[in-house]
């Protein structure tokens, strides 16, 4: 099947029919890019400043905007797999808000953006026993009394002055977040839950990244090194002689 280019008029489009603010200002159907070495140096001109680089991906915003680009580097075909479990199952506030999800044209990369979400730090200052809590949830609960136990024993591993949060705020989420942590695990993947793929909105647990991605390591390839040199402004190596 035939995959459509994709175009900063596509991304905008679709952000303007969710009310959401757009990144450009006037996009053209002129701009085409299929690698996201491209995107990555179109969206800096545009005034994104990266926000992070991850083991498979790279992310740009703007201060102003409720969303980030997120513009993998490896081929990462579990993250855009959640993506479209996301979009799916938009009701549910564990998970992401996807506002545009497309593969680029001809290519194992995509474009993304989503809902901007904040790092668990902000609110405790040790997350192992949030972390060993979601370890327990993808083995299954049988019950709310199983469920209220495996809070009580974990909670007892986290800081004292990380209990109340624990306590008043994760606490009445343990079932809608236990029941998303199950369906994801029925998919097969290898989970991967930690500090850094769990965020908030707000208060609400938020998974943004669960599934281990086993796929080809790209980090010393050309993809990379074009990215780097796009991020960073990193030079390009010249290969020595033997």
């Amino acid at each position: 099947m035939h995959i459509k280019e994709i175009s900063a008029l596509d991304l905008t489009n679709t952000l303007k029919q969710q009310n959401q603010p757009v990144p450009f200002k006037r996009p053209t159907e002129d701009y085409f890019y299929v690698k996201p070495v491209q995107w990555i140096e179109f969206l800096k001109k545009k005034g994104f400043k990266r926000m992070g680089t991850g083991s498979f991906a790279v992310t740009l915003s703007k201060p102003e905007l409720p969303y980030i680009i997120k513009i993998p580097y490896k081929r990462d075909n579990s993250w855009y797999a959640f993506a479209s479990y996301c979009t799916t199952h938009r009701n549910n506030p564990h998970l992401p808000k996807i506002q545009f999800l497309q593969k680029l044209t001809g290519s194992k990369f995509f474009v993304a953006a989503v809902e901007k979400l904040e790092m668990l730090h902000t609110k405790i200052r040790d997350t192992y026993a949030l972390t060993s809590m979601l370890a327990h949830m993808e083995g299954g609960v049988q019950n709310p009394r199983s469920l209220k136990q495996i809070f009580d024993n974990c909670i007892e591993q986290a800081l004292p002055p990380d209990r109340p949060w624990y306590e008043t705020t994760l606490f009445p989420q343990l079932d809608g977040l236990s029941k998303t942590v199950q369906e994801l695990s029925k998919s097969g993947r290898d989970m991967d839950l930690h500090d850094e793929n769990v965020m908030l909105r707000g208060d609400t647990l938020v998974i943004q990244d669960p599934w281990y991605s086993w796929e080809d390591d790209y980090s010393n390839s050309k993809d990379r090194n074009e990215i780097d040199r796009a991020v960073y402004g990193v030079p390009k190596i010249k290969k020595q002689r033997a």
